[in-house]
């Protein structure tokens, strides 16, 4: 009879093999390094051993941007935030205790192919990239975040994992959420040290002209408040303990006040769109659609009054508006160079995609192929793409195009599906009108002026279409439907 060890076999080795390394190390090194590897050592091997563990602790450092480790080069700095590396470790976990009755099958639906489709184009444009330093690192980011979006589809695999998950990102806003605060109330502040000429590392809590961002972006904590907020709503209709009720009530009040701390015009748009999608598509809600929007609508603007009334100024000026300003200190817009909306918002966005254009109408074969991955920001000086359909464009071109077409309609379709066969359990199609709520607000609407691929800022629009096609997934399988009835 063939015999294989298994992990109970192992584990009394491992263990003695680890205390007498600990042993050494406690002999070896001074108090504080000691207890700063030990508990490394600790938290590495809990991540390996439970990759559940690990899971939730990526979630919850999820926002963390400003603690980071950041290669410099010339006039370029790539950071690479805490969840890089949290990621790392969940993908070896995976593949250790990797099993087909234990995750998901890796390709289980047509988003999946396209992600695959445009990492190998991103690393194919890498060869005519302008900075291959540049380059290569914003492709090291994008690697890792398709990895991230892989973690979400291959774990979360029921609904109760699914409720699950959208728990840890609506306490994960409420984490960020509290920085976001703190920032408010407080200066923010960033402290970097280089250990050499390359290599350094940073912390910090962020603030953009008087806008909070606490732990990571203005604009991309603010989307990702505004994505907790929608879950949140969703788990309010999931649950029927009362105080339960109280708590997504409470939690979701929370992350949406920090978001409104931001000012961030794009995730308030954002945030609108999902709301209505969800109240649109909810069963509950859509009886009731005029009243459900009207009530939301009061709640936003009494929020904001008690939070920031300067934010109804920056939404008028956000669409044109130029004539006194109502909440704000000054008189009139500030529309000189110096002004917010020539150095923020659309129109600096703009003024970068111009650029990004122009370098391609001035050598066609770019139109056709691309930058190259950071390319958009050597050309334009632009500290990001900022938007989600443009991403993939500047950086491999039409084929990013088409490969986006491909893969939005693939989102409709197989949801769509998806919907019709979840008809009958109002929980399947309450799960999966929240991921669609998310996905609509976050990546199709506010993803038109924000978010990318190819840097730590595109772990967001991944987590989201991960989270719907995760969602689509566990349909088919309860459903038995197969990857035919996808088209």
């Amino acid at each position: 009879m063939e015999y294989t060890l298994g992990r109970r076999d192992v584990a009394p080795a491992i263990f003695i093999a680890i205390s007498a390394l600990a042993g050494l190390m406690g002999v070896l090194l001074p108090l504080e390094t000691f207890a700063y590897t030990l508990a490394g050592g600790a938290f590495l091997a809990a991540t390996l051993f439970f990759w559940r563990f690990g899971l939730v602790i990526l979630m919850l450092c999820l926002p963390i941007e400003t603690a980071q480790i950041f290669l410099a080069s010339g006039i370029y700095t790539v950071k690479f935030p805490v969840y890089f590396f949290l990621a790392i470790l969940i993908c070896v976990a995976i593949f250790l205790y990797w099993r087909p009755s234990g995750f998901g099958p890796l390709v289980a639906h047509p988003m999946d192919i396209c992600l695959l489709l445009v990492l190998a184009l991103e690393a194919t444009a890498l060869v005519w990239a302008p900075n291959f330093f540049f380059g290569a690192t914003s492709l090291s980011l994008f690697v890792m975040n398709v990895a991230f979006y892989f973690i979400v589809t291959l774990t979360v695999r029921s609904p109760r994992d699914m409720s699950r998950f959208f728990d840890l990102v609506i306490i994960s806003g409420v984490i960020a959420a509290s920085f976001l605060f703190w920032t408010a109330y407080d200066e923010g502040f960033t402290e970097r040290t280089f250990i050499n000429k390359t290599i350094g590392y940073a912390y910090g809590l962020v603030e953009v002209e008087n806008r909070p961002g606490g732990l990571g972006g203005v604009d991309q904590t603010a989307g990702f408040l505004a994505a907790g907020f929608i879950l949140a709503f969703t788990r309010l209709f999931d649950v029927i303990s009362k105080w339960k009720k109280y708590y997504y009530v409470v939690a979701g009040l929370y992350v949406f006040t920090g978001m409104l701390l931001t000012t961030a015009r794009g995730a308030l748009v954002g945030c609108v769109a999902g709301i209505a999608a969800f109240i649109i598509l909810h069963n509950r809600t859509r009886k009731w659609v005029f009243t459900s929007m009207t009530v939301f609508g009061l709640l936003t603007v009494v929020m904001i009054l008690a939070t920031k009334p300067g934010f109804i100024d920056r939404i008028l000026t956000g669409f044109g508006y130029t004539g006194t300003l109502f909440f704000s200190g000054d008189k009139k817009v500030d529309t000189s160079s110096e002004g917010e909306d020539s150095s923020t918002g659309i129109g600096a966005r703009v003024e970068w995609w111009k650029k990004g254009f122009a370098e391609m109408n001035h050598h066609p074969l770019k139109l056709v192929f691309g930058l190259g991955p950071g390319g958009f920001v050597h050309y334009s000086e632009a500290p990001e793409v900022h938007s989600v359909y443009l991403s993939l464009f500047f950086d491999i071109g039409l084929a990013g195009l088409v490969i986006l077409l491909f893969a939005f309609y693939f989102m409709a379709t197989s949801s769509h599906k998806a919907w019709a066969l979840c008809e009958d359990d109002r929980r399947l199609r309450l799960l999966l009108t929240g991921a669609l709520a998310v996905t609509i607000g976050e990546v199709y609407v506010h993803g038109l002026i924000e978010y990318e691929y190819t840097s730590m800022l595109g772990r967001y629009p991944l987590l989201y279409l991960a989270m719907n096609v995760a969602m689509v997934n566990i349909i088919f399988k309860l459903r038995g439907a197969n990857k035919k009835a996808v088209n």
